[in-house]
């Protein structure tokens, strides 16, 4: 029983040790997309683009 609590502890600490470790080592931004806003009148005519020069089929699921 000893060995096992042993064990679990040492495992324990290994992955506290690898979750620090590579939190670390994570760049911050890794996103270099921008996002713009856009206003409710906007968002229309944007999507209508968007749709009407889509390069793939583009499914719509609805679930009611």
């Amino acid at each position: 029983m000893k060995k096992k609590n042993r064990f679990s502890l040492i495992l324990i600490f290994i992955f506290i040790i690898s979750v620090s470790i590579s939190s670390l080592c994570l760049p911050d931004n890794t996103s270099a997309e921008t996002v713009t806003d856009l206003s409710d009148r906007k968002y229309e005519q944007t999507l209508i683009q968007l749709l009407d020069n889509a390069k793939e089929s583009i499914v719509f699921l609805c679930i009611a």
